[in-house]
């Protein structure tokens, strides 16, 4: 298995389980930033032995998009399967699995898509799905349930799921979607993206406020830092102020999510408060 070192513990931890689980080894590759190339990175890290490479479409640490081509080209090389988290991804960038060449996409409702806690989505290839085994099962698996256990596994990725549907959270998932489709994708993507470069552009304007990299991405995610401060000290002062980030681990950074909603008020209200714990830091002794 590889994957890459700045991968969401959603991802490398059953990542790990399965390892653990299967007697597999679990490669971890340095991509930096995660928006340089990737075909060779994930070249250098396969072989023959190698099943599956799992990234994400979107850091969650930098908000870098990642090259996902690249490593579909790469693990497809060696047979590998190709699973992307797009958690970051779905409803802030344009989403293609077909058009990226991965064997399987996955996604949660609450994220950009603005769905639900308790919701995900996974898409699977026709010509991946046959290679997967199914691991957990349950009565969606499949139709025509005999005594024995026994059943006819739906022919699409339907057979992966284990439980019963969730009708009143799905009701409010499709909503969502139905009033971000009736937006039109390319205008959320598109006041997104502007969102995220008008967040990026005041922030390296605010005096001790570091905007790190990349410095420039498509993605929703802006990572800045407070030198001298620590994300969690800064991320709980500006809390204090009406002001929500997130405080990501090493490298120290902290992570401003900006959607198409996102306007110039909620950006001045950002720098203002951090403007205030700069001010803090530097008035100590």
């Amino acid at each position: 298995l590889v994957t890459t070192g700045m991968e969401h513990p959603g991802l490398v931890v059953p990542l790990a389980a399965a390892a653990r689980r299967s007697g597999a080894v679990l490669r971890v590759v340095d991509v930096g930033d995660g928006s340089g190339g990737l075909e060779e990175v994930v070249r250098t890290a396969c072989s023959p032995r190698t099943r599956l490479v799992a990234l994400s479409h979107v850091s969650w640490l930098t908000g870098a998009v990642l090259d996902i081509r690249g490593a579909v080209t790469a693990a497809h090389e060696v047979g590998a399967l190709v699973l992307v988290d797009g958690a970051q991804a779905a409803g802030a960038i344009a989403v293609d699995p077909v058009a990226l060449g991965v064997d399987a996409y996955v996604m949660p409702a609450q994220k950009w898509l603005l769905g639900p806690e308790g919701l995900g989505a996974l898409w699977v290839s026709d010509a991946a799905r046959d290679r997967l085994s199914v691991v957990f099962s349950g009565y969606e698996t499949g139709t025509d349930h005999g005594w024995d256990g026994a059943l006819t596994m739906h022919a699409d990725a339907r057979r992966f799921e284990a439980s019963t549907h969730p009708e009143i959270l799905l009701a409010g998932w499709a909503a969502s979607i139905e009033w971000l489709e009736g937006m039109g994708w390319d205008a959320v993507h598109a006041a997104t993206a502007a969102a995220a470069r008008a967040c990026r552009r005041a922030l390296g304007e605010t005096d001790g406020v570091q905007v790190d990299p990349p410095l420039t991405s498509g993605s929703g995610l802006v990572a800045f830092s407070v030198p001298g401060v620590a994300p969690e000290t800064a991320a709980a002062t500006l809390a204090g102020r009406g002001v929500v980030v997130r405080p990501l681990p090493a490298p120290g950074q902290l992570r401003a999510s900006c959607a198409f909603f996102t306007d110039v008020d909620d950006i001045n209200q950002l720098t203002e408060a951090l403007q205030s714990v700069v001010a803090c830091y530097r008035a100590r002794p």
